[in-house]
């Protein structure tokens, strides 16, 4: 399956869904099964006229699981194993009180309803930059961490900087507990 013939059309559907331009300039690749794993790598999504920054996100690889039988019988879209692995985020503010980050029309509820679940997610060396309405700018670094979702959050590990501080902390909802 060469995925690479649906680019333009992907770009499309997600740059309506965000208000945004989006690009897919490196492959796409999604292989052939029951639960098709999808990659697509070098992700641009561009950012509004008033920043400095061409693009609010640049991705290296993003990387997916869906549950095609889910998809196609109970049109529910359930994806696990979602990896993200070389993310810049340029957050921005300006003097007006505008930001970067908000993106497309606010839906709702029901409007999500077709994205039933997402099982876990990898972040791998992701930079969130801020840039205040002065100029100040703060980096936020992940060097990793990983979520678990169960129905909501099941576990959290994560290892990330801020000003040459380094943290680390690791989650576990106790699945066992009472709910009284």
């Amino acid at each position: 399956l060469d995925a690479n013939q649906h680019k333009s059309r992907i770009e499309s559907m997600v740059g309506e869904s965000l208000g945004r331009k989006v690009e897919l300039r490196g492959d796409l690749y999604i292989d052939t099964s029951l639960i098709p794993r999808v990659v697509a790598r070098d992700i641009h999504i561009a950012d509004v006229d008033w920043t400095a920054m061409e693009d609010i996100t640049v991705i290296d690889t993003l990387s997916f699981s869906l549950e095609l039988l889910q998809l196609i019988l109970e049109k529910r879209v359930v994806v696990y194993g979602v990896e993200l692995d070389g993310v810049r985020l340029n957050l921005d503010n300006n003097q007006a009180g505008d930001n970067n980050w908000t993106c497309g029309e606010q839906h709702s509820a029901s409007h999500a309803e077709g994205l039933s679940s997402i099982q876990d997610v990898v972040l791998e060396n992701v930079s969130i930059v801020y840039r205040s309405p002065g100029g100040y700018e703060q980096t936020f670094t992940i060097a990793y961490a990983e979520v678990e979702l169960d129905g909501g959050l099941k576990s959290l590990e994560i290892t990330a900087s801020y000003r040459d501080e380094t943290l680390v902390a690791s989650l576990q909802r106790n699945m066992n507990a009472s709910s009284d």
